[in-house]
């Protein structure tokens, strides 16, 4: 297609109107929707991108009240767990936790710490 009908179509429009803005950002985003065409693989939105991230997003103003740099490191330790736990499928997390947490207190050998981590504890539960 002639490139130049892009531009043409966007000086059609009124100046500064809602219409000319609209054609004139498609316009922009020309590019990128090409490429979404061209590659099936591309999703055609960010909704599981947004929903991973919005917990995190939620935790801003929380995260102002941990009281201590350690607390936020903690926090932010826990926000990974949980977040592992849901992409590995495990369904109840905090069962998880217990059975983690009470398998380090009883001296869980380090050379074992790979079998306590979400995917192959889940796994582990499962065969």
């Amino acid at each position: 297609m002639d490139p130049g009908w892009r531009s043409a179509a966007v000086y059609r429009a009124i100046p500064k109107s809602p219409q000319r803005k609209a054609v004139s950002h498609a316009l922009h985003q020309w590019e990128p929707l090409t490429v979404f065409l061209s590659d099936c693989a591309l999703a055609i939105e960010n909704n599981l991108t947004q929903q991973r991230t919005k917990p995190v997003a939620l935790g801003h103003r929380n995260f102002l009240f941990v009281g201590s740099d350690a607390g936020a490191h903690r926090l932010a330790t826990l926000y990974t767990l949980m977040g592992s736990c849901d992409l590995a499928g495990i369904v109840a997390p905090w069962a998880y936790l217990r059975d983690v947490w009470d398998k380090l207190s009883r001296g869980w050998p380090q050379s074992r710490i790979d079998e306590l981590l979400p995917q192959q504890w889940k796994a582990a539960r499962t065969a």
